[in-house]
């Protein structure tokens, strides 16, 4: 039977040997990188909710900051106690994110590259 550091030796010399590398960890700054496309003249032809809008444009804005921590972390939820806050001040502010997409048609989704909810949308380069 095998040793613990025999093992771990052996485990060690294969990842040398098919040429593993380990990830680097991410540096603690980086620059913000903030993307603008424009997805579609028609957003009903991408968006249902927004069919009733026939002459709405469809924008996506991709934020990037690989660093960690991220100032992206959260985001959401400081966005959402920004309006929150904002529209006891001013009741032309939406008071949540909901109310941004219903009367608004903005929509904030955040996700990591792995992109659960399928909204991701990479401009080719010219």
């Amino acid at each position: 039977m095998q040793s613990e550091a025999q093992a771990s030796l052996e485990s060690r010399s294969l990842i040398q040997n098919i040429g593993c590398v380990r990830p680097q960890r991410l540096p603690t700054t980086a620059p913000f990188n903030v993307c603008v496309y424009k997805v579609s003249d028609k957003a009903g032809d991408c968006w249902s909710d927004v069919e009733k809008y026939p002459t709405y444009a469809l924008y996506q804005v991709q934020v990037a900051h690989e660093a960690r921590p991220s100032i992206l972390i959260s985001l959401r939820d400081s966005f959402s106690d920004f309006l929150k806050e904002m529209s006891t001040e001013n009741d032309s502010y939406p008071g949540s994110l909901e109310v941004l997409r219903d009367q608004g048609c903005i929509k904030l989704v955040v996700s990591d590259k792995v992109d659960p909810e399928n909204v991701g949308f990479v401009q080719s380069a010219p």
